[in-house]
């Protein structure tokens, strides 16, 4: 027994030594292949961590977010496979995450970019692929101005415009333009986007006015750009019935003297007010051919208001237009 185990240890000491032998015989050859197939001087660096945009007239703004590589010198940005490109220096001057922010101007239209890091030696990172689109002419042509819902009057003097309420985060303002009543002088009103209501002084009766919106080119962009001018028309300058006075009919009863009507296409006058007794709102339609009006029930020195209905023509049945809304102020009760 002693004698059979010798053999074994024997048998694995030389299938040991063969295996050594070849490892030392084939050592030449394994240095060779390293050699052939290893890159000199292997330099890693960093790709860009992030990258963003922000779109402008006719160019873009891009953000290149890097992290801490220290060695990092130059980027390179090159679009629709090296019709352009535009190199960037980067001089670090803190080793850690920050943003280089690189302007383009460029043609409008879509774009696929590349964009790669170099050291001082010319070492390039990997490429990163971004795809952006550049806004300009038929961008702008196609906004839309910001949308009137109506034009009424105001006033004897006044108009007043009801914008749709915005909800486009890029409008930014409406610049309306007219040409005033007294001097015939051009006037520009400004309307900021949260404005819904634009109050227009010395308008021309049935004059017309301009008017265009600008809208940012994109969220963060300093760039705008401005519709094509649109054009909206004033109403007829009409004025209220006037009141020539105010005063008692009793103790409970106030009596309104109208001026004699003269227009052929002043169909009645609305008087709105609150009564006394209840505080309920009351109505009374004053035909044109009334010169008085008996309000019963007023408010000691309440207020009532009135507004005038005119045809749009003497021959018109169905249509009419509205006055302004005039405030006036009952007397006091004995």
């Amino acid at each position: 027994m002693i004698i059979k185990n010798n053999k074994k240890v024997v048998t694995n000491v030389l299938v040991l030594l063969t295996l050594v032998t070849c490892c030392f015989s084939c050592d030449t050859d394994l240095y060779e292949t390293y050699d052939e197939f290893a890159v000199d001087n292997v330099v890693s660096i960093a790709v860009p961590d992030s990258l963003a945009t922000v779109q402008g007239n006719g160019k873009l703004l891009f953000k290149v977010f890097l992290n801490a590589d220290p060695k990092i010198k130059k980027g390179v940005i090159s679009w629709n496979q090296g019709a352009g490109n535009k190199t960037f220096a980067i001089a670090r001057t803190i080793y850690q995450f920050e943003t280089i922010e690189v302007e383009i101007e460029l043609e409008e239209g879509p774009y696929d970019f590349s964009v790669y890091l170099e050291d001082a030696a010319g070492n390039k990172s990997k490429t990163v692929s971004y795809a952006a689109k550049v806004l300009g002419e038929n961008y702008r042509a196609s906004l839309k101005n910001r949308s009137i819902k109506n034009v009424r009057l105001y006033s004897e003097t006044e108009a007043v415009i009801y914008w749709r309420t915005n909800i486009n985060p890029l409008l930014v303002e409406t610049e309306l333009i007219y040409t005033d009543s007294p001097d015939g002088l051009e006037k520009t009103i400004v309307i900021d986007a949260s404005v819904d209501t634009t109050i227009v002084p010395d308008f021309q009766s049935e004059g017309t006015f301009s008017y265009k919106t600008v809208h940012k080119a994109s969220l963060g962009s300093t760039d705008t750009f401005v519709t094509i001018v649109k054009e909206g028309t004033f109403p007829i300058a009409l004025m209220n019935r006037r009141i020539t006075d105010v005063g008692l009919n009793s103790d409970d009863e106030a009596v309104i003297s109208w001026e004699p009507n003269t227009d052929d296409k002043l169909v009645k006058t609305e008087l709105i007010y609150t009564d006394d007794p209840d505080g309920h709102e009351k109505t009374i339609v004053i035909e044109a051919s009334e010169d008085m009006t008996i309000v019963p029930d007023f408010q000691s020195e309440g207020t009532f208001s009135y507004k005038t209905v005119f045809k749009a023509s003497v021959d018109s049945t169905d249509t009419f237009l509205e006055t302004y809304i005039t405030e006036g102020i009952f007397p006091i009760k004995p």
